[in-house]
C-alpha cells in the first residue's frame, strides 16, 4: 500500500490475508486520506467502524455450512455422524468465523461430531489433499461426512479421497469450477455461496463512490446461503 500511494494511485483495495495484520494496515490507510474499501475477508471486530467493508457475514456462512450438515445427517440417518473437517488458515478471520459459525449450529447435536483437531491448509488444495490423505489412513472408515471452507480445499479433499478409493459425503463452501461440475454429478451433496464476482464489482462500485465524494454505509453485505445441483 506504500508503494501504490508513492506510484500515485487514486484509491485503494484491501483484501486482508489475516487479522493480526489489519489494526496497523487500517491505520496507515485512514491516514493517507484516500479511499479504500475492505473486500472478501475481513479486519478484527474493533475495526468495523472504521472501514467499508464489502463482504459476506463470514459466521452466517459457517452457520449455513452447519445446517448443511444437519440436513445431510438426517438424510442419511448416520449416528453418530463423522466429520473431516479442513479449515484455511489459523489467522484468518474467514477462518475463525465459519468454524464459529458451524459449532454454533451443531451444537445442539452430540451425535454430530468432528473428529480430528483443527487441521490449516491454508487455502492451498495440495495442502488438503495431504490432509485428507493423512485423515484417511487415521480415521478410514469412521467418516462420513467432509467439509472444508472452500472451493480450493474441496478439490484436494476430492482427489485425496478419489485416489484412496473411499466414498464420502462432501460439504464445501466456495463457487468454484470444480464446485459447479461435482455439485452436477452428485459427487458434492452442497456448497455455500460467497459470490466473488458479485463482491469484487460491488466493492468497485462503493470505492466509485467515494471517489466522487458521495456518503456510503459501513457494511455492504453480499447474500449468502446453501447451493445444490438444483440452483446451479
Amino acid at each position: 500500500f506504500k508503494t501504490a500511494v508513492a506510484d500515485g494511485y487514486d484509491a485503494l483495495l484491501y483484501w486482508p490475508g489475516d487479522s493480526a495484520s489489519t489494526p496497523a494496515v487500517v491505520e496507515y490507510l485512514n491516514s493517507t486520506g484516500l479511499p479504500w474499501v475492505v473486500v472478501n475477508t475481513v479486519p478484527l471486530p474493533e475495526l468495523y467502524d472504521q472501514c467499508t467493508i464489502v463482504a459476506s457475514d463470514e459466521v452466517q456462512i459457517g452457520r449455513e455450512l452447519g445446517k448443511l450438515v444437519i440436513k445431510y445427517y438426517e438424510e442419511h440417518n448416520s449416528e453418530p455422524l463423522n466429520i473431516a473437517y479442513i479449515e484455511g488458515d489459523s489467522g484468518s478471520s474467514y477462518t475463525i468465523h465459519l468454524t464459529q459459525g458451524i459449532n454454533e449450529v451443531i451444537a445442539d447435536y452430540p451425535e454430530i461430531k468432528i473428529l480430528n483437531e483443527p487441521m490449516y491448509s491454508n487455502f492451498d488444495p495440495a495442502q488438503a489433499m495431504t490432509i485428507m490423505e493423512d485423515l484417511i489412513t487415521k480415521y478410514g472408515n469412521e467418516i462420513d461426512l467432509v467439509v472444508t471452507q472452500d472451493g480450493g480445499m474441496f478439490q484436494g479433499a476430492y482427489n485425496a479421497i478419489m485416489s484412496a478409493g473411499k466414498t464420502y459425503g462432501i460439504i464445501c463452501q466456495g463457487q468454484d469450477l470444480i464446485v459447479k461440475e461435482k455439485l452436477l454429478s452428485g459427487e458434492l451433496y452442497a456448497s455455500v455461496a460467497q459470490d466473488p464476482f458479485q463482491e469484487g464489482s460491488l466493492a468497485i462500485e462503493i470505492l466509485i463512490k467515494k471517489l466522487n465524494g458521495e456518503t456510503v454505509d459501513p457494511w455492504y453485505y453480499t447474500p449468502t446461503g446453501p447451493i445444490y445441483a438444483a440452483d446451479v
